[in-house]
């Protein structure tokens, strides 16, 4: 996507699990259109052998729409995923791997001048991914690429915050220490939790109760490049009062061109702004967190984040007077914040 600003551009990835891709094609795409995402990863999509495609190859597809995609070819039945790209693009230099048992697909390519490497996994639980494998890759990563790294990996973050089920499952103990060594050997976040480190949203949902399974991670001095992540509603049928998967699309937006967004002095004036922004700061500070170190770099773009989303403030909207309207500390706090923001 290429922002108002000619010199301004903005990537938006999307990862979603849809259970199946050639028996809900139409809603699939339908929904990706609604959601005007550029790069698509789609796990579970189900996509077998034929007269021409063996298991393990990489299926090339037009698929008739606004996409060309890349699947990985196991079963039917189960596993497989895809990453699709906007015709528009013009992407480049396309070099493509694939995990013979359909579970991850590692691209490198260009887009808008820059080196991208995608890696869109489905961690099946039936056969976990050896994420120490990955370690051969790490050196054919450009330190300027952008490392993007999503799916579904079928464990928890956090057992406390990422999940309704009281229930304890060793599995996902042991998924995510394999998860956490590969987080920390390529310096990845998890975005999505970066920014929102009080918020308590699923991305999977089942009888049992509700988790969040699905991710996208980037490198810490990427961070700053996110102008949006959001987990969305489970998309429904056109047709019918039934959900097209068991899981929510999950996207995030990347800056990859133009000047750095800076943050509008007149929403200093606008009280509903402010009083959103200054929220946010409270209810955040209040919590306990083991990622301290990122928690707070994580805020000042989940701050870029709301005030971008922000209406365009009015000169005739209510305004407040700053700071004898706000508590002294609050004020102190809220105006470093963003004072750090116009610096961005």
């Amino acid at each position: 996507m290429t922002d108002s600003n000619e010199d301004q551009r903005i990537l938006t990835v999307l990862s979603w699990n849809v259970n199946g891709f050639n028996r809900k094609r139409s809603e699939v795409l339908h929904h990706l259109s609604l959601l005007k995402a550029d790069v698509v990863f789609l796990q579970e999509t189900h996509v077998g052998p034929d007269s021409i495609y063996s298991t393990g190859s990489i299926k090339i597809q037009d698929l008739e729409c606004d996409y060309m995609a890349a699947f990985t070819v196991f079963k039917g039945s189960s596993r497989g995923v895809a990453v699709l790209f906007k015709k528009n693009l013009g992407c480049g230099g396309f070099n493509v791997n694939c995990d013979e048992k359909g579970r991850f697909m590692i691209i490198l390519c260009q887009i808008w001048g820059h080196d991208f490497v995608f890696i869109n996994m489905y961690n099946s639980n039936d056969e976990k991914i050896k994420l120490k494998d990955f370690t051969q890759i790490s050196t054919h990563i450009p330190h300027s690429a952008y490392l993007v790294v999503g799916g579904d990996f079928n464990t928890v973050m956090d057992a406390d915050f990422d999940k309704t089920s009281n229930l304890r499952n060793r599995s996902h103990t042991k998924s995510f220490d394999a998860l956490r060594w590969f987080l920390e050997n390529f310096s990845l976040l998890d975005v999505w939790r970066c920014l929102y480190p009080e918020v308590k949203s699923f991305t999977y949902f089942d009888r049992k109760g509700q988790s969040r399974l699905d991710y996208f991670f980037l490198q810490s001095h990427n961070l700053t490049s996110v102008t949006a992540c959001n987990i969305h509603k489970r998309p429904m049928y056109s047709d019918k009062e039934e959900y097209v998967s068991d899981h929510a699309p999950l996207s995030i937006q990347i800056q990859t061109n133009g000047p750095k967004w800076q943050f509008d002095s007149c929403l200093l004036e606008d009280k509903a702004c402010m009083d959103h922004l200054s929220s946010i700061i409270k209810n955040i500070s209040q919590i306990n967190t083991k990622r301290n170190e990122y928690m707070w770099p994580g805020v000042k773009v989940r701050l870029v984040c709301e005030a971008i989303a922000h209406p365009k403030p009015s000169r005739r909207s209510d305004t407040i007077e700053l700071p004898q309207k706000m508590d002294q500390g609050g004020s102190a706090f809220l105006f470093l914040l963003l004072f750090w923001m116009l610096k961005y």
